[in-house]
C-alpha cells in the first residue's frame, strides 16, 4: 500500500518497472498496480524467485538495480517514473543516480515504507536519497 499512496503523492500515473521477479510475480504485480489504476508501460525480468533473490548479494542486488532500472526506463521514456520491486535486494542507492540520469521519480519498497513515516509526521524528510524521501 505504501508504493501505491507515495506514486499517487507524486502524481504518477504510468511507470516503467525494473524488475527480476519471475512472469507470475509480474504479472500479479501489473494486476495489484491496474487495480490502483498505475499503467505498467515496461517491465522487465530476470525470472527470479525468493530463493535467488535471497542468495544474492550486496553488491550484486546494487549492480543488477541498475541494470534493470536502465533497461526499463530505455524501453520506456515516456514513464512518469520508475519502480524497482522487492525487499531482499539493495536498489537504494541507485535511486538518487537513475533519478539524475532519467529526471523522474524512482520508487522501491524501502523508500515507499520510509516515506510513509516521514509523509505522517514521524520522520523528517531526507535530502540526499531521492525526491520521494525529501517529499513529505
Amino acid at each position: 500500500e505504501a508504493v501505491v499512496a507515495a506514486m499517487g503523492h507524486l502524481g504518477v500515473r504510468r511507470i516503467a518497472v525494473g524488475s527480476r521477479w519471475a512472469e507470475e510475480v509480474n504479472n500479479a504485480l501489473i494486476e495489484y498496480l491496474a487495480d490502483a489504476d498505475i499503467e505498467v508501460v515496461a517491465m522487465t525480468t530476470r525470472g527470479q524467485w525468493a530463493r535467488q533473490a535471497f542468495d544474492m548479494s550486496v553488491e550484486m542486488g546494487v549492480k543488477l538495480a541498475f541494470e534493470l532500472g536502465r533497461e526499463a526506463m530505455r524501453s520506456a521514456p515516456q514513464a512518469d517514473a520508475l519502480f524497482l520491486p522487492g525487499g531482499a535486494w539493495r536498489p537504494l542507492p541507485a535511486v538518487p543516480i537513475l533519478e539524475e540520469d532519467y529526471a523522474k521519480p524512482v520508487f522501491t519498497n524501502g523508500n515507499t515504507r520510509a516515506w510513509r513515516l516521514i509523509h505522517d509526521g514521524i520522520a523528517p524528510p531526507v535530502a540526499g536519497w531521492g525526491r520521494l524521501l525529501s517529499t513529505p
